[in-house]
């Protein structure tokens, strides 16, 4: 399954999506993170989900895995729409 979410680092989202919900935050300076979990229908986390993280013209600039509990984060993020 593959799923996707326009992010633009500098605000905050939170979705459900195929039944996956994903919380991400990110803050409004260069170089920062984005970081969230990802949950199944029932709120359980998800451990080991692949995710990719794409330009809004869909070059991937960076990949990482959920760890035990769900959380995954995206770190050195320049501002922009993901």
């Amino acid at each position: 399954m593959s799923l996707s979410k326009i992010v633009t680092v500098g605000a905050s989202a939170s979705a459900l999506l195929f039944g996956l919900a994903t919380t991400v935050l990110a803050a409004p300076l260069a170089a920062e993170e984005i970081q969230g979990q990802v949950q199944d229908a029932l709120a359980r986390p998800i451990t080991g989900a692949s995710l990719s993280l794409k330009t809004v013209t869909g070059s991937v600039v960076g990949r990482t895995q959920s760890d035990a509990e769900g959380h995954f984060a995206f770190q050195k993020i320049s501002p922009g729409t993901y």
